[in-house]
Order: C-alpha cells, then structure tokens, then sequence
C-alpha cells in the first residue's frame, strides 16, 4: 500500500513538472530567426593566400571561356606528365598538341576564337564565376597595396565593386602576434609552420632543425643524382622565411 501511494505520488509530480514546463513555454518569447546570411572567416598565411588567389583566378578565368588557362598550368609544370622522360623539344611539341586541342574545345563550347571570351558581366557568364571574380579582386587588390603601400596605376589599386549577386568579401591582416614560418628549397615551398604566439628565437631555431632534417633526409633519398655533396648543397637552396597571417571574411 505504502509503494502505491509513492509511485501515485511521484506520478503526480511528474503532472506538475509538465504542467509547469506547458506554462513556461506558452509564455516565452517567440525565438527569433535571422534572415542574415552566414558569414564565415578564413585564416591563411601568406603563402595559402597566394595560392588562394590562383585558384580564385583559374576558376574565374575558365568560366568566362578562357580555357588556355588549362594550357598554362601544363607550361608552368603544374600539372605534369608522370613516368616518361622527354626532352625540352618533346615537351614543346606535346605542349602545343595541348593548346590546338583547348583551341578546338574552346569553339566547340563556347564558340570564341582562341583570342576571345566572355566579359565578366555578361549575361552568358554563371553567377558563381562572377562571385569567384570579386574574391580574386579582393585578395588581389590588397597584395597589390601591401607590395607597394605608395599604390600605382595598375588595375589592382582600384578600389573593387563587386560584379555578383554576394556582399563583398573582405581581406585583412591578422595580428602580428601570429606568424608563419615558411620552409622552401630552390623557392619551392617544402613546409609552412605556423608559431601562434608570433616569431621567437626559440621558435626560429625549431624551425630550423626541421629544416635541417628535411634538407638530410632530401639528400639521403636523391643523393645519387649529385656528385657529392658540395653539389647537393650548391643545386638545392634551402631557406627559412617567416610570414604574418591574413583573414578573408566571406
């Protein structure tokens, strides 16, 4: 009888938890539902963002119809032909194939001459290129005032109006607590390390042992392609180099 009573007890107060919990939602304010749309922020260092830039440019670049940017990423050796030894000549020669091919595609899709393309405000142009246009202004327009703070003539120090449907992008430094330290040989970036709590000695010399690893362990896997190693040491240049961080705001 005693067990009823409490399970008939602890039922009833169950009842009023809800009953109370009814209430409190009845008498709530409403959530509110922002119709604003997401923004996002991206941090990069210096060398992301320039890569960053690229990719802005070839996506834009390839949807207004100029496909011999395809060509170039093959002359830059980008992109590479794997396991066939060639010559300069046959590489020249496979090159051009390449271009009459991009050529023909070029007439076939778009109907341009190799010359020609879409202006960016044309009606033929899809919306995500233009959007992707105005975030290569952007990181373009604010290198181009970085590299030369006196400013120029050159389309990039115009102030960017934006040719999309988006809000404009926005690009800024980080605080200069942060820092990046750039490992490369021979201008080729090997490793980027990022020191949070900005450059120090401590984190300089780090990085330089890590840099001395790589160059070892580059050498002790190539080594037969030098002399010795005064050869390895004289062809391949490896460098520290430390960057700031930058934000886009998307």
């Amino acid at each position: 009888m005693v067990d009823k009573q409490k399970s008939q007890a602890a039922l009833n107060g169950w009842r009023d938890a809800i009953a109370v919990t009814h209430q409190m939602a009845a008498s709530a304010a409403p959530v509110q539902v922002s119709d604003e749309p997401k923004r996002y922020r991206l941090e990069l260092n210096e060398q992301q963002l320039e890569d960053a830039k690229k990719a802005f440019e070839l996506y834009a670049r390839v949807g207004l119809g100029q496909l011999d940017m395809l060509v170039d990423l093959v002359r830059m050796d980008v992109v590479v032909r794997a396991g066939i030894p060639e010559s300069n000549d046959e590489r020249y020669e496979r090159v051009e194939v390449l271009q009459a091919k991009v050529d023909d595609m070029k007439r076939l899709f778009t109907g341009h001459s190799p010359n020609a393309s879409y202006g960016i405000h044309s009606e033929h142009v899809h919306g995500s290129v233009k959007r992707v246009w105005d975030l290569y202004k952007v990181v373009a327009h604010t290198r181009a005032w970085e590299h030369q703070p006196e400013g120029g003539d050159g389309v990039h120090f115009r102030a960017v109006t934006p040719t999309g449907d988006a809000p404009p992008a926005s690009l800024s430094r980080t605080s200069e607590g942060s820092a990046a330290y750039v490992i490369s040989m021979n201008d080729s970036v090997e490793l980027v390390l990022t020191a949070a709590e900005g450059p120090s000695e401590e984190a300089e010399k780090a990085v330089h042992q890590k840099m001395a690893q790589m160059s070892e362990a580059y050498f002790e896997k190539n080594g037969q392609a030098f002399a010795d190693r005064a050869e390895y040491e004289s062809r391949c240049q490896w460098h520290v180099r430390t960057v700031g961080t930058a934000t886009l705001s998307l």
